[in-house]
């Protein structure tokens, strides 16, 4: 009987001829020679099915499933149960491993015990100038090395992605698998990994090519809507702040803006108690929202006394805050944490 692979690599399929041999082939090349690739089609219309199945017949190690289910996420939980690897990794239909991938984040997750899920940074492959927001996006993902950076900014945007995530087989059994619920399910297991005390890593290598199409789920699916995102982090932020502050600190918002108050509104409904915003618009101090202060900076207390939440989104706000804030001797996760 064979032995399990090191590494199970799980790829669904959908409507990918034009990219899917690339992404197998990519897999095929692995330094790594001890892994299985499990593709699951979701009911493709176009000829994906058969390039698979070409792959197949040559290649032992490459099994096809049909989803028997709809959708990525019954995709992803149906390759996951039949997968057998000690280490799972993700792998999409339109992006390229480089051939070191899986022997990186294997060697990894091998040598760094404590850490229970890694991912890379990735090569923004799409046109930079006209989707200059997704690619900045793309090089704050990079930025996230450190498994406390990743902790410490969570709550600002997915900070993986998703295809360059490899994980301990054993974290599905410990704490389950993608949810099909109204949010992206990877930014959903994340941050409930997270909340469970599950390690994020990173590798600093760029392990994989993350192709931007139009048709990316990003951009199509209504689970990747923003007031999802603002929800799903919100039932987690939530949960952070129950369990460590437990009623003993006030809890005060830098940001009363219109998009402020939009982005925080999920977290007033989990019941999350504000007592007071800080804004440095003269127009906006002094007053009040929903019977909440709204004052300057300059009524920060000591650090220790309450816990803040930067609910800023404009490009560099964030930056200029913390900036103002270190100096104080506040400190990112024990006194503040952004949340945009």
């Amino acid at each position: 009987m064979a032995s399990s692979p090191v590494v199970s690599v799980i790829l669904p399929v959908k409507n990918a001829e034009v990219t899917l041999a690339r992404a197998i082939e990519s897999i095929e090349k692995q330094t790594l020679k001890d892994w299985e690739l499990i593709l699951v089609d979701d009911h493709s219309l176009d000829t994906s099915p058969y390039i698979a199945k070409s792959h197949g017949f040559k290649n032992a190690k490459i099994r096809l499933f049909t989803n028997p289910g709809s959708g990525i996420v019954d995709a992803l939980n149906f390759g996951i149960a039949r997968a057998t690897g000690k280490f799972i990794a993700r792998m999409d239909a339109d992006d390229y491993a480089y051939p070191q991938r899986l022997e990186t984040q294997v060697q990894f997750l091998e040598t760094h015990t404590e850490i229970g899920f890694v991912g890379s940074c990735v090569n923004y492959c799409g046109d930079r100038e006209a989707n200059l927001g997704y690619a900045l996006y793309v090089d704050w993902i990079n930025s996230l090395v450190e498994p406390q950076d990743i902790k410490n900014y969570r709550f600002v945007e997915s900070p993986f992605a998703h295809p360059s995530i490899c994980f301990h087989s054993h974290l599905i059994e410990s704490h389950g698998g993608y949810e099909n619920c109204p949010f992206p399910e990877d930014y959903e297991l994340w941050l409930r990994w997270i909340d469970a005390g599950v390690l994020p890593g990173k590798c600093p290598e760029i392990l994989l090519d993350w192709y931007d199409s139009p048709d990316r789920m990003s951009r199509t699916d209504s689970r990747y809507r923003t007031e999802a995102f603002y929800l799903v982090k919100a039932i987690y932020l939530a949960h952070l702040i129950e369990r460590r502050l437990q009623g003993k600190k006030e809890i005060w918002v830098w940001g009363a803006g219109k998009r402020s108050r939009m982005r925080l509104a999920p977290l007033l409904e989990k019941g999350v108690p504000v007592n007071r915003f800080i804004d440095i618009d003269d127009n906006k101090t002094g007053l009040e929202w929903r019977g909440i202060p709204i004052s300057d900076p300059s009524v920060l207390p000591d650090p220790g006394d309450i816990f803040l939440l930067l609910y800023v989104g404009s490009r560099g706000a964030r930056e200029k805050i913390e900036s103002h804030l270190q100096p104080l001797g506040y400190e990112i996760g024990r006194d503040y944490l952004p949340a945009a």
